[in-house]
């Protein structure tokens, strides 16, 4: 009896390792944290993606969004989008679980039945919706229910340069890169300053430039700034 119980703690020892020693699986419902992974050095974690992110290397991945309302004129979308982000605190209320992961776990519809199926360890998004009537524990609670753990849910929030490279630390932090994380973001810093540099560009804030880092891509960010004509510039809104 003493040597099967023994037994067993061994199994139990061995399968935490394993589990310990296995990459992570990292899901992406962002394009531009798909892209700040990719810029890390870690797209090899990636596990999904969403329909927006065009990397060749990545197209095999699952899918996990879509277009949440499809094509309409961009006056309409940012109505609609308005009128969604209105409805997600009454889903959280109500414990409208799936719902509310569907509508408002990232800007796009999410396929929860996928989301399951990947088992992700770390998931990198932008809650919809987020205040006082909703918080990221509305989220948790059902994501934990489906799946039977709770993973890593990196919140993206940048709204300017400096917060670019703060959602690039904490994607680095969930992903345990450590050292090569922290040269690979000093990197992306350097060559964003030598951007600016060049161009003699004084940028007050950068909300459109951030809306491509969202939804677009890091890399995409710098070229955005490179492309701005180089004369002294104030950008705001």
């Amino acid at each position: 009896m003493k040597a099967k119980s023994l037994a067993t703690g061994k199994q139990s020892v061995a399968a935490t390792q394993a589990a310990q020693d296995s990459p992570l699986r990292v899901l992406s419902l962002l394009p531009g944290a798909t892209d700040t992974v990719r810029a890390l050095g870690a797209a090899n974690l990636l596990i999904g993606r969403t329909h927006e992110c065009d990397w060749t290397e990545l197209q095999t991945l699952p899918i996990v969004t879509s277009d949440k309302l499809g094509d309409m004129p961009p006056a309409d979308l940012d109505a609609a989008m308005a009128a969604c982000g209105g409805a997600l605190p009454t889903l959280g209320w109500c414990g409208g679980g799936i719902a509310l992961l569907d509508q408002g776990l990232s800007p796009y519809r999410t396929d929860v039945e996928q989301l399951v199926m990947l088992r992700p360890d770390v998931i990198l998004t932008q809650m919809q919706g987020l205040g006082p009537d909703l918080t990221p524990d509305h989220y948790q609670s059902p994501l934990e229910q489906l799946l039977g753990y709770m993973p890593t849910v990196v919140q993206l929030e940048a709204l300017e340069m400096e917060g670019v490279w703060r959602d690039m630390r904490s994607i680095s932090e969930a992903l345990k890169l450590g050292r090569e994380g922290l040269e690979k973001i000093s990197s992306e810093r350097g060559r964003e300053r030598g951007v600016l540099r060049t161009c003699h560009l004084s940028i007050l804030c950068l909300p459109s430039l951030c809306n491509a880092y969202h939804h677009g891509t890091l890399s995409t960010l710098t070229m955005c700034v490179g492309l701005l004509p180089p004369s002294p510039v104030a950008i705001s809104t």
